[in-house]
């Protein structure tokens, strides 16, 4: 299957579901990214109306959107397994003017949970590496039987839920 077949199921049902107020829903995972901002000359003209004129134009290219795949990912997880991928938070935060560390680094950015199992799901670009404090989480995760996945892409995700869906269907069987 591919990322636009299971856009057109997915809001299949959600216009089965919802009714009113439905919208379709895509999961564009490309974003233009601003990587060199404009330059402005502020000037007076000679009747004395001040303008702003462009220097040199805003610079951008395109780039994977991570936080769009994130809820690409929950959508799938939802769609075929029923139950809810939870976004994790490891990021530090500010409070009062101050930042604050969180107690979370190296955590998956997702976690899941199905027929008893439960699975972590770290969101990577398709060619980003895994940070230290991830590599441990992973191995602790692992150590303790939880099952830690990498998804980089659609292929990876649906991949992966498929699998899960296929091995609770034959375990259920045996």
């Amino acid at each position: 299957m591919t990322q636009p077949q299971f856009e057109q199921l997915y809001n299949e049902r959600r216009a089965q579901e919802i009714k009113v107020g439905f919208f379709k829903k895509t999961f564009p995972l490309v974003k233009s990214k601003v990587t060199k901002k404009a330059t402005y000359k502020d000037d007076i003209s000679a009747n004395g109306v001040p303008s702003r004129v462009i220097m040199t134009p805003p610079i951008s290219k395109k780039v994977f959107d991570t936080n769009m795949f994130t809820k690409l990912c929950q959508a799938v997880w939802q769609f075929y397994l029923g139950t809810e991928l939870k976004r994790i938070s490891s990021e530090g935060s500010y409070r009062n003017g101050q930042y604050i560390k969180s107690p979370n680094k190296g955590i998956s950015d997702l976690m899941g949970a199905y027929q008893g199992k439960i699975y972590f799901i770290e969101i990577k670009q398709p060619k980003e590496k895994q940070l230290e404090s991830q590599v441990k989480f992973q191995k602790w995760s692992e150590d303790g039987g939880i099952r830690y996945c990498i998804v980089r892409g659609w292929d990876d995700i649906y991949s992966l839920v498929t699998e899960i869906k296929e091995h609770a269907t034959t375990t259920t069987r045996n």
